[in-house]
Formats: structure tokens, C-alpha cells, sequence
């Protein structure tokens, strides 16, 4: 009786093996075909893309800021413009950096604000609020 019963759980074992190779191969060869060839292209005009504005709160600088910063400045998107809002004053440390990007990349179309308006508790608010009040 117990070589039957071993001899029926190697069965299904390995049943259930090639059960489930089978599946995911199945599975793996649809996902491959179906959902990779279906990828569209982008046909979009650069013309037709809407613009964009980025408003990018600062606050302090640490030793990433210019490298964080500088991402921004190299986008491909064609109709971009970056607002950087500084909450110090013209002599941080930040402002330097931020004016080190613009002297490197003069096609970006960038402004900077300095200080805040406060409209509420929320200091990361205050701090963007002249962008995002700006024309």
C-alpha cells in the first residue's frame, strides 16, 4: 500500500511540475507577444505638446542641490520653464548654485524667486507662492 501511495505522489508531482512549467510558459510567451508588441509610438508633434511650468521650492543647500538641480536643467521637453523659489536671500548659498545653472544652461527658460508670501502655516506653500502667482 505505501508503494502506491508514493508511487501516486511522484505522479502528481511531477504532474504538477509540468503543470506548471507549462503555464508560465504559456503565460511568458503571451505577456512577450500581446503586451510588448502593443507599445504605441510616440507620434506626437513637439509643436502640439502642452507647456509646462516646474516650480521648484528650495530650501537650504546640501551637497546634492547643483547635481538635483541640474536635472531640471536638462529636460527634453520643448515647451518647459523652470521657477526656482528661494526661501533665503540673495547670498545663500543656494542662490549661488542656482545662478551657477543659469549661467550653464542660458537656453533654459528659468526664473527665480526669492522669499515667500505667507498664506498659510505651510512654509513649502509660502515659498512658492510668487511662482505660482506669476504670469
Amino acid at each position: 500500500m505505501e508503494t502506491v501511495v508514493t508511487t501516486a505522489a511522484v505522479i502528481m508531482l511531477a504532474f504538477y511540475g509540468t503543470y506548471t512549467l507549462v503555464a508560465h510558459g504559456i503565460a511568458l510567451g503571451f505577456g512577450k507577444r500581446w503586451l510588448h508588441s502593443r507599445q504605441q509610438k510616440d507620434t506626437t508633434a513637439a509643436g502640439d505638446l502642452p507647456g509646462v511650468s516646474i516650480i521648484k521650492p528650495i530650501v537650504g543647500c546640501d551637497k546634492n542641490l547643483k547635481a538635483n538641480l541640474e536635472t531640471f536643467f536638462q529636460l527634453s521637453y520643448p515647451k518647459c520653464e523652470l521657477l526656482v523659489c528661494i526661501a533665503e536671500p540673495d547670498n545663500s548659498p543656494a542662490m549661488s548654485v542656482v545662478r551657477g545653472l543659469l549661467g550653464q544652461y542660458p537656453t533654459i527658460t528659468a526664473k527665480v524667486f526669492v522669499g515667500g508670501e505667507v498664506v498659510g502655516v505651510n512654509p513649502k506653500i509660502n515659498n512658492i507662492m510668487p511662482a505660482y502667482s506669476s504670469p
